[in-house]
């Protein structure tokens, strides 16, 4: 690996600690309900007709991640339900709305529900 490589694998695993109390919150939830962790759009908001999303996630009820899914895209439009999303760089989306978020290797575009 070069160092580049290195960076990003060192920027992930400090996110990871970054929300690692998060984490273990929704784990605990998922335990007790037994309700998935990982969630489409649709199981969150079923009546905002979001079936059809195929390249976003929510982590639990409160993260939604718009990850890059192909080669060299840079501004992919992620879908916002209804609600205040504050993004990982400091944006504040209020929605529900569609957006293109500027996107790199080294950032994995992810909103936190405020």
């Amino acid at each position: 690996m070069d160092r580049t490589q290195w960076e990003l694998c060192r920027e992930s695993a400090q996110l990871r600690v970054q929300m690692a109390e998060e984490i273990k919150r929704m784990t605990r939830h998922a335990a007790q309900t037994q309700e998935p962790i990982l969630r489409h759009l649709a199981y969150g908001f079923p009546q905002g007709g979001y079936e059809r999303l195929k390249d976003q996630l929510m982590l639990a009820d409160d993260i939604l991640v718009a990850p890059v899914l192909f080669k060299n895209a840079e501004s992919p439009e992620a879908v916002f339900p209804p609600g205040s999303w504050l993004g990982a760089n400091g944006c504040l989306i209020e929605s529900p709305t569609r957006r293109r978020v500027k996107v790199s290797l080294s950032g994995l575009p992810w909103y936190h529900r405020q």
